[in-house]
């Protein structure tokens, strides 16, 4: 049997609207980082995957990429990506 996909959620953090896949598991976190110019999506398979079912699991979209929010007055880099990634990791106790 195939296994549903999660389905895309937002959440906001640190002002800005963060697109994200979650899946809550029995065992230890996977928290996927996409590199620049890809998405969330690049994991999507990973949360189909048996081998993974028993993790929890958190993929972003970072700002500025897939459905995230793409403001025009942030600075884009990689120490305010961080930023906002540390915070939307802590809003799920991953």
């Amino acid at each position: 049997m195939k296994k549903d996909f999660p389905p895309t959620k937002r959440i906001k953090v640190n002002d800005q609207l963060i697109s994200y896949f979650f899946q809550k598991g029995s065992q230890e976190s996977i928290v996927f980082v996409h590199g620049f110019g890809a998405s969330k999506d690049t994991f999507l398979e990973a949360f189909g995957m048996q081998e993974f079912q028993s993790f929890s699991m958190l993929a972003t979209d970072l700002i500025g990429f897939g459905d995230s929010d793409k403001p025009a007055n942030f600075s884009y880099l990689l120490k305010e990506q961080t930023k906002i990634l540390q915070n939307s990791t802590s809003c799920f106790r991953c």
